[in-house]
């Protein structure tokens, strides 16, 4: 399925549900039961996301307006979708009764996000490049086929050319958003064989299609992440690093 085609599934149902059915979902956040990781990751972005945007918008003149709103919504689409197509966190419930940490070990805590910095010095515009990333879901999805660490190789592929494309920083300043997801395939490519050994033994169903289930949910993302990346150049090129310090690093 493409990422337009999921996109307007979702949206459909955004619609289609009713509000009892919305509040229902939301009232039973606050009530105590299983840990729920990745909505809990989702949770503390929205969080992040909505104190920062005001002060983006200040300093942008309202330029960032449009990119904030955008990476709000996507974020909220992605937890309300966690309750309909890839539920996760239930997925998770039998492995983490059994301390095995899965779900939990990839998505990692939005308190690593970079302290809020108003102005640094930006990358020249002239560097920024689109990437296209139907070329990189379609070696993704290939790659996945061949196994985890294909996939784990084929994600630090397109980071180093991310990366090249900033070459005077350590770390990008452009494609920020779209580097992440790339970040988050590679380090679940990277924890799943060990889960998958763990699984097998302590005599639980294998971990291989919940890793791959979590790896696939990313593909969609990435033509949004892009569009938010091309959004956000000219105004990380002025300096204004948004996007970049609003993910947390992610080590694979």
């Amino acid at each position: 399925m493409n990422p337009n085609s999921m996109r307007n599934i979702l949206l459909c149902f955004l619609l289609l549900v009713s509000n009892s059915s919305r509040a229902s979902l939301e009232s039973s956040e606050t009530t105590t039961g299983p840990r729920e990781c990745f909505r809990d990751h989702l949770r503390e972005a929205i969080a992040l996301n909505n104190s920062r945007q005001p002060h983006y918008a200040r300093l942008s003149n309202g330029a960032s307006t449009e990119i904030s709103s955008k990476l709000i919504s996507g974020e909220k689409l992605a937890k309300f979708g966690s309750y309909l197509f890839y539920n996760f966190d239930e997925q998770a419930k039998i492995y983490h009764e059994q301390g095995l940490e899965i779900v939990c070990d990839e998505f990692v805590s939005m308190s690593l996000v970079p302290r809020f910095r108003a102005f640094q010095p930006g990358p020249s515009l002239a560097n920024y490049q689109p990437i296209d990333t139907l070329d990189m879901q379609y070696e993704l999805m290939h790659s996945l086929r061949d196994g985890f660490s294909e996939v784990r190789a084929t994600s630090i592929k397109w980071i180093r050319e991310i990366e090249r494309q900033d070459p005077a920083s350590p770390t990008p300043r452009f494609h920020c958003m779209l580097k992440h997801i790339l970040d988050s395939v590679a380090r679940i490519a990277t924890l799943a064989p060990g889960h998958m050994a763990r699984a097998r033994s302590l005599g639980l169903p294998s971990t291989e299609r919940l890793s791959r289930s979590m790896i696939s949910s990313h593909f969609i993302a990435l033509k949004s992440a892009a569009e938010l990346d091309e959004l956000a150049a000219p105004l990380q090129a002025a300096g204004l690093p948004i996007l970049c310090q609003d993910v947390p690093p992610i080590a694979f």
